[in-house]
C-alpha cells in the first residue's frame, strides 16, 4: 500500500516541477526580448552623494605699527590683503607690512582655498595709523617741561616728544586717554619714574586689544628708562592690645600698561617694575592685658616691567631693551608677645603669624615678538 501511495505523489510532483519551470523560462528577458535585452549604460556615472563644500575660516587682523598680523586660517593657502577696500597684496604669510604711513588706513584680510577657490569672510578692520605728517595740533612736545606728578595725554595728540641733551628725570605718572589710534613718544636721554599703579598706563589700567585696539610706540634714543620707584612706606602699627593684624605693604609700580607695546629706535632703554613695599607689624600686647598680640601684614606684590597683550620689539641692530621685575616686599611680623595673661598660650606658635612675602612680578606679560634689536628680559 505504502509503495502505490509514494508512486502516486512522484507522478503528481514530476509534472508540476516541469511546470514551473516552464513559467520561469516564458517570463525571463531572454524569451521576451532576445537579443533586445536590456543592459546597464557603461556611460551613465555612479551616483555619489555631493561633496560637502570646503569651509575657510576668517582671519582676525592686528594693526602693531607698520605691520599687521594674523594667525593662520583653517584650510587657507593664501591672503588677500586689502586696504581702503582696494587689493593691495596676495600672500601666503600671516603677515604684511604696511608701506605708506603719512595717513590712517583700514585694512582687511580675506583667506583663500586655491584649490577649491573658496574664500573666507572678510576679516575684522584694523586701522594702521599713521606715524608722520602729522599736524601741530596732534604733537605734543614736553621736553624740558615741569609736568607734575600726574599727567594725562589727550586723545587727539599722536606723538610725545622729551628730548634731552644729557639725562633729565620726569618724577611723573601717564595717563593715556581712551583713543583709537596709535601714540608715538619719541625719548632721548630722559627718565620716567613714579610710585603709582603704573609709570605710563592707559586711563583705567585695561590692556586688552579688544577694548583699546591701538598701539604705543616707543622711539629710543641715548640711554632711557622707564621705572617704577620702590615702595619704602610702612604700614602704621595698629594699637597696642587692639589685636590688629599689621597693615599689608603697598604694590610695586607696574613700568608699562598698554594693549600694546612697540619698541624702536637704536638707543637703550631700560623699563623696571618697582618694588613692593614690607608688610606692617602686628599690635603688641601689654603686660597685664588679657589680649593677644596682631598677626603681621603681608608684603606687597613686586610691579611687573610691563603688562600688554603683545609686546613687538623693532629696534635696530644696536637697540638695546631690558626689563625688569620688581621683588616682592617682606613680610611683616606679628606684634610683640608681652602679656602675662595671653604670653604663655600664644609664645609656641609666633612664628605661625608672621605675614607672606609679597610676590614678585613679571617682567613681560604678554605675548612676545622679536624682530630686531636685543632683548634682556630678566
Amino acid at each position: 500500500m505504502k509503495k502505490k501511495f509514494l508512486f502516486l505523489v512522484c507522478l503528481l510532483l514530476v509534472p508540476a516541477l516541469f511546470l514551473m519551470s516552464a513559467c520561469e523560462f516564458i517570463f525571463s528577458d531572454d524569451f521576451l526580448f532576445g537579443d533586445d535585452k536590456p543592459q546597464d549604460d557603461p556611460a551613465d556615472p555612479p551616483i555619489i552623494e555631493e561633496e560637502e563644500k570646503i569651509k575657510v575660516s576668517a582671519p582676525y587682523i592686528l594693526s602693531l605699527g607698520d605691520f599687521i598680523i594674523w594667525e593662520q586660517c583653517s584650510n587657507a593657502d593664501e591672503y588677500l590683503v586689502y586696504c581702503d577696500e582696494e587689493l593691495v597684496m596676495t600672500t601666503e604669510d600671516t603677515r604684511a607690512d604696511v608701506e605708506d604711513l603719512s595717513a590712517d588706513h583700514v585694512y582687511t584680510v580675506v583667506a583663500r582655498n586655491i584649490e577649491h577657490d573658496v574664500l573666507s569672510e572678510e576679516s575684522n578692520e584694523a586701522v594702521v595709523s599713521k606715524n608722520s605728517n602729522f599736524t601741530d595740533s596732534e604733537i605734543l612736545d614736553l621736553s624740558g617741561q615741569n609736568i607734575g606728578s600726574i599727567y594725562t595725554i589727550r586723545s587727539s595728540i599722536r606723538k610725545v616728544i622729551c628730548k634731552a641733551e644729557t639725562p633729565q628725570v620726569y618724577n611723573t605718572t601717564f595717563i593715556l586717554d581712551r583713543r583709537k589710534n596709535d601714540i608715538i613718544f619719541e625719548l632721548e636721554n630722559v627718565t620716567f619714574q613714579s610710585k603709582d599703579e603704573a609709570v605710563i598706563s592707559t586711563y583705567d589700567g585695561t590692556y586688552s586689544r579688544a577694548r583699546e585696539n591701538w598701539n604705543l610706540i616707543l622711539n629710543i634714543t641715548g640711554e632711557c628708562s622707564i621705572q617704577g620707584i620702590p615702595q619704602t612706606e610702612v604700614p602704621q602699627k595698629p594699637a597696642n592690645n587692639s589685636e590688629k593684624k599689621g597693615g599689608n605693604g603697598l604694590a610695586g609700580t607696574n613700568g608699562i600698561i598698554a594693549p600694546t607695546v612697540v619698541i624702536r629706535g637704536d638707543g637703550y632703554l631700560d623699563i623696571i617694575g618697582g618694588d613692593g613695599g614690607q608688610g606692617g607689624q602686628g599690635a603688641d600686647s601689654t603686660f597685664f592685658a588679657a589680649k593677644f598680640y596682631g598677626d603681621g601684614g603681608n608684603g606687597g606684590d613686586g610691579g611687573n616691567g610691563i603688562q600688554t597683550q603683545y609686546f613687538v620689539l623693532e629696534m635696530d641692530s644696536y637697540g638695546t631693551t631690558t626689563v625688569k621685575a620688581g621683588n616682592g616686599g617682606k613680610k611683616g611680623s606679628p606684634g610683640v608677645n608681652g602679656s602675662i595673661i595671653t604670653g604663655p598660650w600664644s609664645t609656641s606658635n609666633y612664628d605661625d603669624h608672621y605675614g607672606l612675602d609679597g610676590k614678585n612680578g613679571v617682567s613681560i606679560r604678554g605675548e612676545i615678538i622679536t624682530l630686531g634689536g636685543a632683548l634682556y628680559n630678566e
